[in-house]
């Protein structure tokens, strides 16, 4: 027993600490996502829409979204293998969200070489409320960034083995983001635009990029519509351009106002959440479910994002470039949307935005880990007070009045606010 208790020793000292650390962070994020994931039973937000289809799906109806149709279908997968039930529409949505941990952890201690900050990556992407409130409903955005998350992965696998492999499964996965949500173009940009720049020393391999990096993803979207189930006779082509051309006009024209619409400039500073539900109980207690940011990961992480650009112009430290052009591109892309926009849209970004605020709190470690420290503890206090109304647990009124610091967080009177516009 003693020497199997010494080679098991043996082998955990020969585990980095920081695989560790993440295997901790790793456990404490899947006790948070998949809790209580059927709580509440009846729809949230706009899983009204999205779980409907899931269903029509399943049982072949004509369906129409006005998003490709590869998320609807992920959620469909849940529901034909566990059955009709709310925590199955929901669980790969919290696979998802599980997932994009471990995903940006790798990213980012490549990105920076640097293992403690792919750590504290993974550490805020956990402590987020934002984040989990959109790992534990069955809506888009989180599938999308984990495709996203899985394309950057791969490709940096690809800059390490120069293998063509891990660049068609760059392609496949960028496909399968665009595939489920529009918004994934800017990140296909990107990565289009690293490839380039990677390859401008031997051009030939631009063959490559051009197959696996533009032809593939494209094909992917396209034949994802053959997911729709089509009226009569409609050939597949016209059934695209009619899609294509019906969902251009929805989104242009949408002006419908909704009590939670932000505008972009807005998110940053988490002006204004949005309660997907709230429910008064009998004994006077509450519960809610509202996407709020964890306050201090968000205040910290704008300091970052101006911290990089310094950096990156006046200092000319290279390793923030990716990140920072991953989060700006998406984000300020919203400028020029004329639609109504709602904070949980910059969820996708989140992962690029908190590497530069972990490379921004490992500075500070660095230099001064007494504060370092204490500001890791903060966010994961600050986790703690908020967890209640990203999970739906019954708190008291007092309580629930004691997280409202800004008035624009209060809830809105207006019934038509319990799902977007879709």
């Amino acid at each position: 027993m003693t020497a199997k208790k010494n080679l098991f020793i043996r082998w955990l000292n020969k585990i980095p600490p920081q695989v560790i650390v993440l295997v901790a962070i790793l456990f404490v994020a899947i006790i948070c996502r998949v809790w209580l994931l059927g709580q509440p039973s009846a729809y949230v937000y706009d899983e009204v829409y999205y779980v409907k289809y899931a269903k029509m799906f399943l049982s072949g109806k004509y369906w129409i979204d006005v998003h490709p149709a590869l998320g609807d279908v992920i959620i469909a997968i849940g529901i034909k293998i566990f059955g009709d039930h709310s925590w199955a529409w929901r669980l790969l949505a919290a696979l998802a969200g599980i997932a994009i941990i471990p995903l940006s952890y790798s990213i980012a201690s490549r990105i920076f070489k640097n293992r403690w900050i792919g750590v504290i990556t993974a550490f805020l992407l956990t402590f987020d409320g934002l984040m989990l409130v959109q790992s534990r409903t069955a809506l888009l955005d989180i599938f999308m960034t984990f495709f996203v998350l899985c394309a950057y992965f791969f490709y940096l696998k690809y800059r390490e083995k120069q293998n063509l492999a891990f660049l068609a499964a760059c392609g496949l996965t960028l496909g399968l983001a665009l595939a489920t949500k529009w918004v994934a173009a800017p990140f296909w940009i990107i990565i289009i635009g690293w490839f380039i720049w990677d390859t401008r020393k031997t051009p030939r391999r631009l063959w490559w990029g051009l197959l696996f990096l533009i032809i593939l993803p494209a094909a992917i979207y396209i034949l994802s519509f053959l997911l729709y189930r089509r009226r009569g006779a409609e050939s597949f082509w016209a059934y695209l351009k009619y899609w294509h051309i019906r969902t251009l006009k929805f989104h242009y024209y949408l002006r419908s106002p909704h009590a939670y619409e932000s505008r972009w400039y807005t998110w940053p500073i988490l002006y204004q959440p949005v309660w997907y539900l709230k429910t008064e109980m009998s004994d006077g207690t509450v519960s809610a479910i509202v996407t709020l940011g964890n306050p201090l990961i968000w205040l910290t992480s704008i300091i970052a994002f101006f911290y990089s650009i310094y950096l990156l112009f006046f200092k000319r430290f290279y390793a923030v470039l990716i990140p920072l052009l991953s989060f700006s591109l998406f984000y300020f892309s919203w400028a020029v949307i004329k639609r109504p926009e709602f904070v949980y849209y910059i969820v996708p970004a989140l992962p690029f935005y908190f590497m530069l605020c972990a490379f921004f709190i490992m500075n500070i470690y660095k230099k001064y880990k007494i504060i370092g420290a204490i500001l890791l503890i903060a966010v994961a206090a600050f986790f703690l007070f908020f967890y209640p109304i990203a999970i739906n647990r019954p708190i008291s009124q007092t309580y629930m009045k004691s997280m409202i610091w800004l008035k624009s967080w209060q809830i809105k009177p207006d019934k038509n606010a319990t799902t977007s516009i879709n």
